[in-house]
C-alpha cells in the first residue's frame, strides 16, 4: 500500500477518534448534570417532608388547613418521584450510550495504533510529532461510569 494513502487513513482514524472522544466527554457531562439534578431532587424531597411534619403535627396553620397541606405534599411528592424515576432512566440511557461510544473509541485507538506502528518508519519526525500530539489529546478510560448498568 502507498505510504501517503496509509498516512491519510491514519489521519482519518485520528479525526474520527477525536470526534468520538468529544462525544464521550459530552455524555460524561450529561451524566454529571443529571446526577446533580438527582441530588437536588432528593434534597428537595427531604426538605419537603421536614417542613411537612411540623406544619401538620403542631398545627402551625391550624387544623383547618391540615388536609390541604397534606394534599399539596402528596401531589408534590408524586411529581418528585416521577421526576426522580425519569432522571434515573435518563442516567441509564446515557450510560449505555457512553459505554457504546467508549467501546468504539477503544477499538479506534487500537486500530490507530496498529496503523501508526506499520507506517511509522515512513513518517518524518514532524509528522510523527503531530500524530503523537493529536493522539495525546484524546482522553480515554474504559472504566468510567460503569456502575450505572
Amino acid at each position: 500500500m502507498d505510504s501517503q494513502k496509509e498516512y491519510s487513513e491514519l489521519i482519518e482514524l485520528i479525526d474520527l477518534s477525536e470526534k468520538v472522544s468529544d462525544k464521550v466527554a459530552t455524555y460524561k457531562q450529561k451524566i454529571r448534570r443529571t446526577c446533580i439534578s438527582l441530588f437536588l431532587i432528593i434534597v428537595s424531597s427531604i426538605m419537603l417532608f421536614c417542613l411537612y411534619i411540623p406544619l401538620t403535627e403542631y398545627g402551625a396553620w391550624g387544623y383547618h388547613y391540615r388536609d390541604f397541606i397534606s394534599l399539596i405534599v402528596i401531589i408534590a411528592s408524586m411529581f418528585l418521584i416521577l421526576f426522580l424515576i425519569s432522571l434515573l432512566m435518563r442516567i441509564q440511557k446515557i450510560g449505555k450510550e457512553l459505554k457504546s461510544e467508549s467501546n468504539i473509541l477503544h477499538n479506534l485507538l487500537v486500530l490507530t495504533d496498529s496503523v501508526k506502528q506499520s507506517i511509522s518508519f515512513n513518517l518524518s519526525n514532524v509528522e510523527k510529532a503531530i500524530i503523537d500530539m493529536r493522539l495525546s489529546r484524546i482522553k480515554f478510560s474504559k472504566s468510567n461510569f460503569s456502575f450505572f448498568y
